[in-house]
């Protein structure tokens, strides 16, 4: 059987989505199967193992990684960072009260 492609691009995904997908993940401290808890709480409506097989399939780059799934992740990460900086800014804050 060979593999149809459209003119929306392949079927599957590419080694550079895949790799991108983990290297979020892991910037993250997010496993693939924390991630499909985290989209599951938040109200993604698929049973839970579809949701890790999706993502399974994304990590592996057997799947494209959806524009959803990159919104998601770079929000997650633009989130990380704020709160990361604010926390920095309250430690810099105390530190200066105290001296």
């Amino acid at each position: 059987m060979t593999e149809e492609r459209s003119s929306k691009g392949p079927i599957g995904g590419t080694p550079e989505s895949a790799a991108w997908f983990r290297a979020m993940l892991e910037e993250l401290g997010e496993t693939q199967s924390s991630l499909a808890r985290l989209m599951h709480r938040k109200g993604d409506d698929r049973q839970p193992a579809t949701i890790l097989r999706t993502i399974q399939r994304m990590a592996n780059g057997e799947a494209r990684v959806s524009g959803e799934m990159r919104v998601i992740l770079t929000m997650m990460k633009r989130a990380k960072n704020r709160a990361e900086k604010r926390i920095a800014a309250d430690k810099a804050a105390d530190h200066q009260t105290v001296a």
